[in-house]
């Protein structure tokens, strides 16, 4: 989710987040099959799959966060403002220093 926050920030389309956040799956799945192997003498068949599970990310979990961030703030600009208590031009500082000068 974090990633996500940052790539809004920087000025990331939403197809672009969605994107990158899918790629987790990807890019985790051998430390993901890593951390089940390791614990599997302490794991039931069941538990294991539900780690499984846990340990992956779907588009639904991102669609959940943005959607709840929407309802409570009424924007995500609102949301950076009063949830996270930045400066209304953080957004533009953010870009200006990471992004317009990269």
């Amino acid at each position: 989710m974090a990633a996500a926050l940052i790539l809004k920030i920087a000025g990331a389309s939403d197809a672009e987040i969605f994107s990158d956040y899918l790629k987790t799956n990807q890019s985790r799945k051998k430390a993901n099959e890593a951390i089940i192997a390791r614990l599997a003498d302490q794991l039931t068949a069941g538990q294991q799959k539900a780690l499984g599970q846990a340990l992956v990310v779907d588009k639904r979990y991102l669609s959940h966060f943005f959607e709840t961030i929407e309802q409570q703030y009424g924007s995500f600009a609102n949301y950076l403002k009063s949830g996270l208590k930045l400066a209304p031009d953080f957004p533009a500082e953010f870009r200006r220093q990471y992004i317009e000068q990269g």
